[in-house]
């Protein structure tokens, strides 16, 4: 993970329990193993911003996800999968009178997917 604060760089590589600390103007960076610390205070705020990080980077991820969905959405490229029932049929055969499994067997889907087709049509 790479992240920038201030203008410093910093990314934080994790292998299972340590953690290896680079900076930009670090040539090697340090490695913590997390490890020997876990009951100490520092290993517990180690663990604690390490966490508070990748939750801030999970957020950003689904902003980003977001706002790509709502472009999409603005340019008409992101409309959902079509439907795949004939909703002519589908009233048809509702105003004549035929239940909801049997419009499913003719229309070759299942029974709640006409229930919800008739719930988007009304």
């Amino acid at each position: 993970m790479r992240y920038q604060a201030g203008g410093f760089r910093f990314s934080v590589i994790v292998w299972g329990s340590s953690y290896r600390l680079g900076g930009s103007g670090d040539a090697g960076g340090s490695r913590l193993n997390i490890r020997n610390h876990r009951g100490t205070l520092e290993g517990k705020l180690i663990l604690t911003v390490l966490s508070m990080v990748s939750e801030m980077e999970l957020a950003y991820i689904k902003e980003r996800q977001r706002a790509g969905i709502e472009a999409a959405k603005a340019k008409g490229v992101y409309k959902g999968r079509p439907t795949s029932i004939d909703t002519d049929k589908l009233l048809q055969l509702r105003s004549e009178g035929v239940g909801a499994s049997a419009i499913a067997k003719e229309l070759g889907c299942t029974r709640s997917a006409v229930y919800k087709a008739l719930d988007r049509i009304n």
